[in-house]
């Protein structure tokens, strides 16, 4: 969906339209309707909402509502931008899934065969490490392994005199997730043109100064 809409609206369509989804899934995790992407125990069950009794078994299309897994894929895709972001290029991200595809018509006699086709979340996290020499494990524990995400809150003042920008970021975590601590991409919109900057998100909502590249008029 986003190669298409990209392909046929253009980028700022694609950003728009994964700004549509990304609320989408905010607005189910506010809901509590969202279990975890993925259960480290496959026979464990997560209750649907709060206050309900109801037990779902993760991800089967049998006992889980439709608007469920719907809302859980919307997740994924923007859990697997996230680690495309964290691995640096989209060529690295290219180069897993082709190693996960070979490995998985390989079987242990060295024959190509498709009865290892079925793949795991464990194999694409040691493929991944394999590949890129980067360990997800904390970003797994937060984003998949649990519901529940960390939503950030933007506030500006912009100081002509210094031509900087004071940012403030503060957090609401959603459920039991822990507060983000880790380096942030901010990209500032400037007259002469946009520039990204790297900022280190904290647990208090210290503000943060930015400086700017174009000149003040």
């Amino acid at each position: 969906a986003v190669v298409s809409t990209q392909s046929t609206g253009g980028n700022n369509e694609c950003r728009f339209w994964i700004y549509q989804q990304l609320m989408r899934v905010y607005k189910a995790e506010c809901e509590q309707l969202l279990p975890p992407l993925h259960l480290k125990d496959k026979a464990d069950s997560y209750p649907l909402t709060s206050g309900s009794n109801a037990q779902i078994f993760h991800m089967d299309p049998m006992l889980t509502p439709s608007h469920v897994l719907e809302l859980l894929e919307l997740k994924s895709m923007l859990v697997m931008r996230i680690v495309e972001y964290r691995l640096g290029s989209k060529e690295l991200i290219q180069n897993v899934i082709k190693k996960l595809l070979s490995l998985a018509w390989i079987n242990p006699s060295g024959e190509s065969s498709n009865i290892n086709a079925l793949l795991s979340t464990q194999d694409f996290l040691k493929t991944i490490q394999v590949v890129s020499g980067k360990d997800l494990s904390d970003f797994m524990s937060r984003y998949v392994y649990q519901p529940g995400f960390t939503a950030l809150n933007f506030s500006f003042a912009f100081n002509r005199k210094r031509n900087v920008a004071d940012v403030t970021i503060r957090q609401k975590p959603l459920h039991d997730c822990e507060k983000y601590v880790g380096q942030l991409t901010v990209l500032v919109q400037e007259l002469d043109g946009s520039f990204s900057n790297l900022l280190q998100v904290e647990k208090n909502d210290a503000p943060q100064e930015l400086t700017c590249q174009s000149k003040s008029r």
